[in-house]
C-alpha cells in the first residue's frame, strides 16, 4: 500500500534556495534519496521530524523511500525539482503549517510510484 497525505499551503514566500546557509537537498538534474538525506544531517530523522520544524529547499529530485514527516516546515521547490514517493506502505506527510513553494520558476510535482499494474499486463 502506497500512501501519501498531503496539504498544502501554497503561498507566496521567500525563496531561500540561493541562501548561502539555507539547507540545500540535491542538486538539479539528480535524484536524491530522502534517508541519504537524512544520514547527512540535511534533514531530522523520525521520529524527530514530526515535533521539528525544518527549511529546506530541494533541487532535482527528492525520492521518499522511507515514511516521513515534514511539521511547520517550510519546503522551497527549486526550478524544476519534483518529489517523489516510492514503495510500499511508505507515507509522506507535510502539514501543520508547512507551506510548500517554488522559487520564481515552475518546479515539477509530488507524485506517488511506483504504478501497480494488473496481473498480465505488461509494465510501461
Amino acid at each position: 500500500m502506497l500512501l501519501l497525505a498531503i496539504s498544502l499551503n501554497t503561498q507566496a514566500q521567500e525563496c531561500h534556495c540561493d541562501d548561502p546557509n539555507a539547507t540545500i537537498i540535491g542538486e538539479p538534474g539528480v535524484t536524491t534519496n530522502l534517508t541519504t538525506a537524512i544520514a547527512q544531517g540535511l534533514l531530522a530523522p523520525m521520529p524527530n521530524a514530526t515535533t521539528t520544524p525544518q527549511q529546506v529547499c530541494i533541487r532535482g529530485t527528492l525520492n521518499v523511500n522511507a515514511t516521513y514527516t515534514f511539521t511547520s516546515s517550510q519546503i522551497n521547490m527549486d526550478a524544476d525539482a519534483s518529489i517523489v514517493v516510492t514503495g510500499f506502505l511508505v507515507t509522506l506527510k507535510i502539514h501543520k503549517n508547512s507551506i510548500v513553494y517554488g522559487c520564481g520558476e515552475m518546479w515539477q510535482s509530488i507524485t506517488a510510484s511506483p504504478v501497480i499494474h494488473p496481473p498480465g499486463l505488461p509494465a510501461e
